[in-house]
């Protein structure tokens, strides 16, 4: 599927720059309902969204071994990290951790099969903590808005709660969301915190 897709882009002129590769294919994701991603690329041998981001990296590799791809260009490949900034500019919480399972599945399958080729040289776990790291924020930040209803920024609402606005810091504090958690489930419910431990 990639090949096909490769000589789409190589009579655009874009066979190679895999950062516009990565824009592009978070544009058109974006474009479908997440149950049908789920349902064709979490299970199953047969993955289509994993296999092609898997052979966008393992091209890439290929690439870098024939000299027509810099290093520090191979690098942003083997971690997606177009992908992962645009995944962390995502408003949408559930499909943005969806999408980051999916790369990070791609991530890993791919980095394994280049650490064995490249002798070690490049890290298969190096590549994925990258996005084990993406998950757990996102994991987090799932968390806050789920238990506060989605208004966890009730103060600054220009800014949306992404991977990036929180990453940045100041603009929210998990302080205060655990905070307005307590008070919430304190006066919706009249149960203090006192109360739920002996629960």
């Amino acid at each position: 599927m990639y090949k096909v897709v490769s000589t789409l882009l190589s009579h655009l002129g874009i066979a190679a720059d895999f950062e516009i590769q990565q824009q592009y294919f978070g544009d058109w994701i974006c474009t479908l309902q997440a149950e049908e991603i789920a349902r064709q690329n979490i299970n199953g041998s047969w993955r289509p969204v994993v296999q092609w981001l898997r052979d966008l990296i393992v091209h890439a590799y290929e690439l870098n071994q024939q000299g027509l791809l810099a290093d520090s260009l191979l690098e942003n490949v083997l971690k997606l990290s177009r992908l992962s900034a645009y995944i962390a500019e995502m408003k949408d919480l559930p499909f943005a951790f969806l999408l980051s399972v999916i790369c990070m599945d791609a991530v890993s399958s791919a980095t394994m099969q280049v650490e064995k080729s490249s002798y070690g040289r490049i890290s298969h776990k190096d590549c994925v903590d990258h996005w084990k790291d993406n998950l757990r924020k996102l994991r987090v930040l799932l968390l806050v808005s789920i238990r506060l209803a989605g208004d966890v920024n009730p103060t600054s609402a220009a800014e949306p709660l992404t991977m990036k606005t929180f990453s940045k810091g100041g603009s929210s504090s998990v302080y205060a969301w655990i905070a307005r958690d307590e008070l919430t489930l304190s006066h919706d419910g009249n149960v203090s915190f006192a109360d739920r431990r002996s629960i």
